[in-house]
């Protein structure tokens, strides 16, 4: 259930928020925003559904030393 709430709630938001962006022609404005949509989507999506998700604390850790070694 919670599944579908989330499922429901992006679409309510999706279809109000990437209407301006298509009637304005920023392609890549809306390339952007549907990008941070969909990964915010899928993380919400596995939460959702009991799934964990792994922390990116360690792989940006690692990357950022790695520049600054």
């Amino acid at each position: 259930m919670a599944a579908f709430g989330v499922v429901l709630v992006y679409s309510i938001i999706i279809s109000f928020e990437i209407y301006p962006i298509f009637k304005s022609k920023k392609k890549k404005n809306m390339v952007l925003y549907l990008i941070a949509m969909g990964a915010s989507f899928i993380v919400s999506l596995l939460l959702s559904l009991g799934i964990t998700v792994p922390s990116p604390v360690k792989p940006i850790e690692k990357f950022i030393t790695m520049f600054f070694r």
